[in-house]
């Protein structure tokens, strides 16, 4: 699976488009990330932050280096 695009819909809330036109949410939470297919079909696959990713911003950070490094597919292909 290939990322064919991505966007913050909301401050903790970003959209995943991959190349099959398949739609994914990834949710910031307190200590993890919740990865789901949309529309939704089970609960999300639940991963966890990094011990330095503490702000919102280093979170967002992180979630859009993991798309940029392509460790993203791997991660939304479990969905």
């Amino acid at each position: 699976m290939k990322i064919r695009r991505y966007f913050w819909l909301r401050p903790c809330e970003l959209i995943v488009v991959a190349e099959d036109f398949e739609n994914y949410a990834v949710s910031i939470k307190d200590q993890t990330f919740g990865c789901e297919k949309i529309p939704t079909l089970r609960p999300p696959i639940e991963k966890k932050f990094p011990s330095d990713c503490k702000t919102l911003e280093q979170k967002r950070n992180y979630l859009e280096a993991l798309i940029k490094i392509g460790a993203m597919e791997g991660i939304l292909e479990d969905v």
